[in-house]
């Protein structure tokens, strides 16, 4: 469950003696045949690190370098360590992934084909949704939509073993109306959404029969945090239900994400077990257990080796000692005291460099692959994400290069707009793709002089096709072999736009955006358009940051002189995205309004920028359609007057 703390369960609450108001109720139900770990740690933040601890058996990194998913993905599959998924195949378990967000979105599609899933779903395979969510699906709908691909795995005649990942307590939450309006803040709200999803949920469980010889574990990724809570962000959940526990049981060791493989398989298969690193949730242990675990966030890095007692390495390279005031890993209170023992935290350093060693076990690799083969369907004025969420370490003094090929299956499109969003918000990389190319590889480059951790990207497209306006379908894309290489690429790249140079005169085409409906941009950076859809907006953008000043807005462009009268064009107006009210300026123009060099039309349209901050974000000017027009829009500029 998606960034859920260990205290939002009650019986933990009680256990520590740490109060919270937030509580999953739902687990309530189920919690007197259940076994629950209250010292459970998640070993860093971010969903895919916990995934891959969870899956793997094995620490993930515990600063915020290149995950060690997307490494353990560039390794040949005869060379891999094995994951739960394949352990538990070769027990005779048919396999599944199932998340309510989209696969493309940290690589996650690849990386769980990597672990050993035989089927991997995710947000295109939910049809309804609730609460419209960037995320993905929320927990509601995707709880519900999740029982039939749990029916169908329980139809067949091996045993299952399925994942299951929410995402409706991501920030910014899932939240319908009438929990919004309860609710002091949208988290809170949110974790009551996830308890009535979870409610329900569990109820299909029970009266499906599933529940009668299935474990089912209710753990988190990862942990959101716990006001007031020194390791909240540390403190994960994790209760397994299970008809074998007549009682509600405890186990007051310490754990983590890394135990839960070798759980699983102790489980499952006891005998099999015996030689898997960490330890099972399912046994006590007598002795005292030595973990790790970090923010990445906050750069803090926390070794224990007794309950209770925590060192800490804060992102100052101070350590200190915590110890609880109730002998636990989560307390309300700790004693704090700096420590000048530099053996330990010698030794605390060095278990982080163990653990962070890259699962390649030879070097370290050139390029990481990010999307071997994926189809994606094309819709009219329907944006499409690609990939995001990376999180790579990029080394110094390296190139740099971003790439990928492309194939168009399709007879309706006119263009195709590649945005690629970097670390750098200043610039904008745009590459338009005219629709009869049908094969071709783009690519990115830049030198990068200094390490660069947590370098994530995005790639997305958006189809522009000459389809009616009753049929959405466009057809479909490939896209292929995106990677990240360091290395020099001689190939065409993405046109790169150096945004705080465009505001004052250059060519503001490339971050245009269009209808879709009778405007499109072209390949070789102009705006078509030729359309009878009359008083709507054709061209929009660019959403560039202007200082306080005076400007004139120019539209250079060729037409259909076929409307030499004093009839109206179309009105140009200069707004500010998001705004309510009147624009900042409008100006409506007719045939005769028009400026003329003998081959170019001309607009212009001057406008001011004054506010109490010196400047407006997300500028747009928009061209809105009054009559049917044929033009081809070869320059759209601003320039700054004295």
């Amino acid at each position: 469950m998606e960034g859920i703390p260990g205290v939002y369960l009650e019986k933990n609450q009680i256990y520590t003696g740490i109060q919270n108001p937030i509580k999953l109720n739902s687990l309530n139900k189920i919690v007197d045949h259940s076994l629950v770990v209250p010292n459970f740690i998640t070993h860093n933040n971010q969903t895919i690190r916990g995934l891959y601890s969870i899956l793997s058996g094995d620490y993930p990194k515990l600063d915020a370098s290149t995950p060690k998913a997307y490494e353990y993905d560039q390794i040949a599959e005869n060379s891999r360590d094995k994951h739960l998924p394949v352990l538990l195949k070769e027990q005779g378990y048919n396999t599944a992934f199932i998340q309510a967000s989209p696969l493309e979105f940290m690589s996650k599609d690849r990386f769980m084909k990597a672990s050993g899933f035989s089927q991997v779903v995710g947000q295109e395979g939910f049809p309804h949704h609730y609460i419209p969510f960037a995320w993905g699906i929320d927990d509601k709908a995707f709880f519900e939509q999740s029982q039939n691909y749990l029916k169908e795995l329980n139809q067949k005649t091996e045993p299952w073993f399925a994942t299951l990942l929410t995402v409706g307590t991501h920030h910014p939450y899932a939240v319908p109306e009438d929990l919004e309006k309860e609710y002091p803040d949208r988290k809170e709200a949110a974790v009551r959404n996830l308890d009535r999803a979870l409610d329900s949920f569990i109820d299909f469980l029970n009266t499906s029969g599933i529940a009668k010889d299935t474990l089912v574990m209710f753990i988190s990724d990862e942990s959101h945090g716990v006001d007031n809570q020194t390791l909240g962000s540390n403190w994960g959940l994790c209760l397994a239900y299970s008809p074998d526990f007549t009682t509600s049981i405890t186990n007051e060791g310490v754990f983590g994400h890394l135990d839960l493989l070798p759980s699983i398989v102790d489980y499952v298969a006891p005998e099999k077990s015996k030689d898997l690193p960490g330890r099972s949730i399912f046994r006590s242990y007598p002795d005292e257990r030595s973990i790790l675990f970090s923010s990445h966030y906050s750069g803090d890095l926390y070794f224990s080796n007794k309950k209770g007692t925590i060192n800490q390495i804060n992102n100052r390279g101070e350590l200190y000692t915590l110890t609880s005031s109730n002998g636990q890993m989560f307390s309300d209170k700790y004693n704090t005291e700096k420590s000048t023992d530099v053996e330990l935290k010698s030794d605390i350093e060095t278990y982080k460099e163990m653990a962070d060693q890259s699962v390649i076990k030879e070097g370290t690799p050139s390029d990481i692959s990010i999307i071997e083969h994926a189809i994606f369907d094309l819709e009219r004025n329907k944006p499409v994400r690609v990939t995001d969420g990376q999180y790579l370490t990029l080394p110094a003094k390296s190139m740099v290069t971003l790439k990928f090929d492309y194939e168009i299956e399709s007879d309706q499109l006119n263009t195709i707009k590649f945005n690629l969003g970097v670390n750098d918000p200043s610039k904008e990389l745009t590459k338009i793709v005219d629709g009869n190319n049908k094969k071709g590889t783009l690519i990115y480059k830049f030198y990068n002089p200094n390490e660069i951790v947590r370098y994530s990207f995005y790639l997305a497209l958006h189809p522009y096709g000459n389809t009616k306006e009753t049929n959405n379908n466009l057809g479909k894309i490939h896209i292929s072999n995106l990677s990240v290489h360091f290395a020099i690429d001689t190939t065409d790249s993405f046109e790169t736009y150096d945004k705080n140079s465009l505001v004052n005169g250059g060519n503001l085409i490339p971050l245009m955006h269009t209808t879709g409906i009778g405007a499109y941009p072209a390949s070789n950076t102009e705006i078509r358009v030729k359309s009878s859809n009359q008083n709507e907006i054709m061209v929009y953008g660019p959403y560039l940051t202007y200082p306080n000043g005076r400007y004139v807005l120019r539209y250079k462009f060729k037409m259909d002189e076929a409307v030499k009268d004093d009839h109206p064009l179309f009105a140009i107006d200069v707004q500010t995205d998001g705004a309510s009210g009147p624009p900042l300026t409008e100006k409506i123009f007719t045939f005769n309004q028009l400026e003329y060099d003998g081959e170019y039309y001309t607009a212009q349209v001057p406008f001011e920028i004054v506010s109490e901050l010196h400047q407006r974000e997300n500028m747009e000017f928009r061209l809105r359609e009054l009559r049917s027009l044929n033009l081809t829009i070869e320059g759209i500029t601003t320039e700054r007057q004295p």
